[in-house]
C-alpha cells in the first residue's frame, strides 16, 4: 500500500521525470559533440556553436512572461476565474509573439547594414543559405517557446511530470533526427531545418494534447487583447530572470577579472570546478521544481497550511540531498578534476572545498526562493540577488588586488551567506508559512 500510494505523489512523479530529463540532457551533451565531430570538420562545428547561441538571446527577450503566465493561469484557474484564465492565456501568447517578431525584425535589420557572417566570418555556409539558418532558427524558437508556455498549463492538472515526459520525447527525436541527417551529409542548413521541423510537429501535437484536457482553452482572441495587462505584469515577469542573470553574471565577472589578475590556469581551474559543482546544483534544484507546482495549485486554493507542510517536507529532504551531494563532492571530486583536466591543472584542494562550502550555502537557500517563486511573488526577491552580485564583485575585486589565492571562493562565500541570511529575512517578513501577503 506505501508504494501504492509513493507511485501516486505528484511530488514524487515530478522529481522522477524531471530526473529522467536531466539525464537526458546530459546524454544528448555528451552525444552530440562527438557526433557532430564524427562528420563534420572543426570549423563547421565551431560555427554552428556560434549560430547556436541565437537561441539563448532570444530567451532574454520574452522577460519571462511565460514563467509568470504560466503561474498566473494556473491560480486563476484553481479559482474558477476561467474566463481571466484564457485573458491572461491570450495576452501572453499574442505580446511573447509580437516580442519575438520585433526581435527578429530588429535582427535581421541589423543583419542587412552590418552582415553577421561576414563579421562573424561563418565561412561553412553561403550568403542565401546563412539568411535560410536564421530565419529556421526563430521559427524552431517561436514554436518551441510557444509549445513549452501551452506543455506546462498541465501543472493545473497535476500532471507536470507528463509536461516534463513530452519535453523528454522531442528532446530524444530532435537527437534521432540530426543523427539521422548527419549520417546522409547534412549541414547546418539541413540540421537547423530538421530541429526546426521537430518543434514544429511538437507544437501541433501539444496543441491536440491542451485542448484535449481543457476544452475551455482559447488560445486566440484579439479582441481581449490589453496593453495594460502586460504593462501590470512585466515587473513581476522580468523578475523571474533576475536569479539567473546574477548568477550568469557571476561567472562572466568572475572569468573576466581573473583575466585581468590572475592567469589561464586559474581560470580554467575556477570554470571547471564551477561547471561540476553546479552539476550537484541541478540535481537540487530538481527537487524544489518538483515542488513547484504543487505550492502554486495550493496558494490558489487557499491551502496555506498545506503550503507550510511542503515547505518543511522540500527544506529537510534538500538538507538530506545538498548534504549527500557535498559529502560526495569531498571524496570523488579531485578524481573527476583531474580526468575531465587530462592532468594538466593541479589540483587545489583549499579553494576547492571553500568554494564547495559557498556552494552548499546557496542550494540551501533554494526551498527559501521556491515558494516566493511557485506564487508571483518574485520580485520580492529581486533586491537580494542585486546586491549579492555587486557584494561579489567588489570583495572578488578586493581581494584579487592583494594577490589572495581563495579570493574568488571567499566572496563567493561571503556573497551567498548574506543572499541566505536576507532571503530568509523577506521570508519571515511576509510570513509566507502563514498567511501569504
Amino acid at each position: 500500500m506505501k508504494f501504492i500510494n509513493f507511485s501516486k505523489n505528484n511530488i514524487v512523479k515530478n522529481a522522477t521525470s524531471l530526473t529522467f530529463n536531466h539525464g537526458i540532457q546530459v546524454l544528448t551533451q555528451l552525444l552530440f559533440i562527438p557526433l557532430y565531430l564524427t562528420y563534420w570538420d572543426l570549423n563547421t562545428y565551431s560555427e554552428w556553436i556560434l549560430i547556436s547561441t541565437i537561441p539563448a538571446l532570444l530567451s532574454i527577450s520574452e522577460f519571462g512572461l511565460t514563467t509568470y503566465g504560466s503561474n498566473l493561469i494556473i491560480i486563476l484557474t484553481k479559482e474558477k476565474k476561467i474566463n481571466k484564465a484564457n485573458f491572461a492565456l491570450q495576452n501572453i501568447i499574442f505580446f511573447c509573439t509580437l516580442i519575438i517578431i520585433t526581435v527578429s525584425c530588429i535582427f535581421f535589420t541589423l543583419d542587412y547594414f552590418y552582415n553577421f557572417q561576414n563579421k562573424l566570418s561563418i565561412t561553412s555556409i553561403n550568403e542565401s543559405d546563412f539568411f535560410v539558418v536564421l530565419i529556421l532558427i526563430f521559427l524552431k524558437y517561436f514554436f518551441f517557446s510557444n509549445s513549452s508556455f501551452l506543455r506546462d498549463l498541465l501543472k493545473i492538472n497535476h500532471k507536470f511530470h507528463k509536461a516534463i515526459y513530452i519535453k523528454s520525447f522531442f528532446n530524444v527525436t530532435e537527437i534521432i533526427l540530426i543523427w539521422f541527417v548527419l549520417i546522409f551529409g547534412g549541414q547546418i542548413l539541413e540540421i537547423t531545418f530538421i530541429s526546426f521541423l521537430n518543434y514544429f510537429i511538437a507544437i501541433i501535437i501539444i496543441y491536440i494534447l491542451i485542448k484535449k484536457e481543457f476544452s475551455w482553452l482559447r488560445i486566440i482572441n484579439l479582441n481581449n487583447i490589453d496593453k495594460s495587462f502586460i504593462k501590470k505584469i512585466f515587473y513581476p515577469s522580468i523578475s523571474f530572470m533576475t536569479v539567473n542573470i546574477s548568477k550568469g553574471l557571476v561567472a562572466q565577472c568572475t572569468i573576466l577579472l581573473l583575466n585581468f589578475f590572475s592567469n589561464d590556469v586559474f581560470i580554467i581551474l575556477y570554470n571547471t570546478l564551477r561547471l561540476i559543482i553546479n552539476g550537484g546544483r541541478h540535481f537540487v534544484n530538481i527537487l524544489a521544481t518538483s515542488y513547484h507546482p504543487e505550492i502554486t495549485i495550493n496558494f490558489a486554493k487557499k491551502k496555506f497550511n498545506k503550503i507550510s507542510h511542503q515547505f518543511r517536507s522540500l527544506f529537510k529532504y534538500n538538507l538530506y540531498l545538498s548534504t549527500v551531494i557535498f559529502f560526495i563532492m569531498i571524496l570523488f571530486l579531485e578524481d573527476l578534476f583531474i580526468i575531465w583536466t587530462k592532468n594538466e591543472i593541479s589540483w587545489d584542494f583549499n579553494f576547492f572545498i571553500v568554494f564547495l562550502i559557498a556552494s552548499y550555502i546557496e542550494w540551501l537557500s533554494i526551498p527559501l526562493s521556491t515558494i516566493p517563486f511557485a506564487i508571483n511573488k518574485a520580485e520580492t526577491l529581486n533586491k537580494v540577488f542585486v546586491i549579492l552580485l555587486v557584494t561579489y564583485i567588489f570583495i572578488l575585486y578586493a581581494l584579487l588586488t592583494i594577490e589572495l589565492s581563495l579570493a574568488v571562493p571567499i566572496a563567493l562565500f561571503v556573497a551567498n551567506l548574506y543572499g541566505i541570511i536576507h532571503i530568509w529575512l523577506i521570508f519571515k517578513k511576509r510570513n509566507y508559512l502563514g498567511k501569504i501577503s
